[in-house]
């Protein structure tokens, strides 16, 4: 756990930590006074020492998940964000019927309703664990398929062909699914009591609880006409962009993230 500078053989540098060393690169390359970092994972939280006190040059910290901002946050941790990346170029999405559903509960905000109000919708439910009995019967409907335990495999098909993310599950989030669903040009459509991350769903997808009938329409309407979609993609990806906007304007501001 020493990293050491070396130059022609001779060790002219050592450092205790990982951030120590970043300190000194920070330092060394004469950059601004500002620093934001990417964290991607628990093991570089750790390396950085983010966890401890002392004086540190970054000023910024972008956590790639919510699970890294959290813990960050119930730390004390008062400079983080979380990060969300803008894909150069997107896959198209031809709102064909295929709709995925992430879920590590049963509890699907009115599931039964929209797969009986869809019948051309093909509904894709899948859970990282098992699923009750509940969920397995809802796969007597033709148009309905569930996949408990699903596999890396499976789920990049899943991302691949599904063209609609249905936010509409209770409890946490698995698989970052809205951010993921985001990334692959997913239309995100949900109700306002489901909402993992309502920043990142343009507002004509977001619907009341009551409005199960409206949520119905529109996705028959962006089916019969796919033309209509990019509409709602467009909105979509605007709210990404907004996202990044405020972060840099509360940077620029002197009130950090």
């Amino acid at each position: 756990h020493v990293i050491s500078i070396l130059e022609n053989g001779a060790v002219q540098k050592m450092f205790h930590s990982y951030a120590e060393f970043i300190e000194y690169y920070w330092e060394e390359t004469g950059a601004a006074d500002e620093c934001m970092l990417f964290v991607q994972d628990m093991e570089t939280f750790e390396l950085l020492s983010l966890n401890s006190e002392g004086n540190r040059k970054w000023t910024h910290i972008l956590f790639s998940n919510d699970e890294l901002w959290n813990h960050y946050i119930s730390m004390g941790g008062k400079n983080g964000a979380r990060f969300y990346p803008i894909s150069g170029k997107y896959r198209d999405n031809r709102a064909r019927g295929d709709a995925l559903i992430l879920t590590a509960s049963d509890r699907i905000e009115q599931l039964e309703y929209l797969i009986d109000g869809l019948p051309d919708m093909r509904f894709h439910i899948a859970a990282h664990t098992q699923v009750s009995d509940k969920l397995h019967q809802l796969a007597e409907s033709d148009h309905v398929q569930i996949y408990p335990q699903i596999s890396a495999q499976d789920l990049n098909m899943l991302w691949d062909n599904c063209d609609f993310y249905l936010d509409i599950n209770h409890y946490r989030e698995i698989y970052d699914a809205v951010s993921n669903a985001h990334m692959r040009n997913m239309l995100i459509m949900g109700f306002d009591n489901t909402l993992h991350h309502r920043e990142l769903v343009g507002s004509e997808c977001i619907f009341a609880i009551e409005e199960g009938e409206k949520m119905i329409h529109a996705i028959k309407e962006l089916m019969a006409h796919p033309v209509l979609i990019q509409e709602r993609l467009d909105a979509q990806h605007q709210k990404k962009e907004e996202i990044w906007k405020q972060l840099v304007q509360r940077r620029d501001s002197g009130h950090g993230i």
